[in-house]
């Protein structure tokens, strides 16, 4: 995992913007943190991506297997995990949606898959998951855990009564 910011200026910047767009093409994005800054210099956007890098030689991302830079979380996690996983996709979606963002900026799967190995979730647990900071934490964190934790117990019950 590697972390490149950029400096976008709140007026017309198209070199930097392309530069910006290119490189977005040409890696796998993790996390994107963005912060408007407005000061006696002007104003403009500062971002911070994080991202995988295209191994040389074999146009993988570094650190992944697969062709296109994919993990089957379906082999990693077990049975019960994977099923966590699914639920907290779709929670993620939910969150994602209301923001206006991409999913990934939300939680990226490898978070998710680490909190799919929690059966009853809080707060402390999500702040001991490596990825996940402050911010997605305030942002994010309650009600994933309230819409997590309540999904767990509906699923359960549904288990139970068949």
């Amino acid at each position: 995992m590697q972390i490149r910011t950029f400096i976008l200026p709140a007026t017309s910047a198209s070199d930097v913007l392309e530069d910006l767009n290119s490189f977005l093409r040409s890696v796998r994005i993790l996390e994107v943190k963005k912060e408007f800054v407005s000061g006696e210099n002007g104003a403009y956007w500062a971002l911070c991506v994080t991202f995988l890098p295209v191994s040389q030689g074999t146009g993988n991302f570094v650190g992944t297997s697969s062709i296109k830079g994919k993990v089957d979380y379906k082999n990693l996690l077990d049975k019960d995990e994977f099923s966590r996983f699914c639920l907290l996709r779709k929670i993620r979606k939910k969150l994602a949606d209301a923001d206006a963002v991409p999913a990934f900026a939300v939680f990226t799967d490898a978070e998710l898959a680490e909190i799919s190995k929690i059966k009853n979730l809080d707060i402390l647990d999500l702040k001991k998951i490596d990825g996940i900071g402050v911010r997605k934490v305030d942002k994010y964190g309650q009600q994933l855990c309230d819409d997590y934790n309540l999904l767990l117990k509906e699923d359960k019950l549904d288990a139970d009564e068949t």
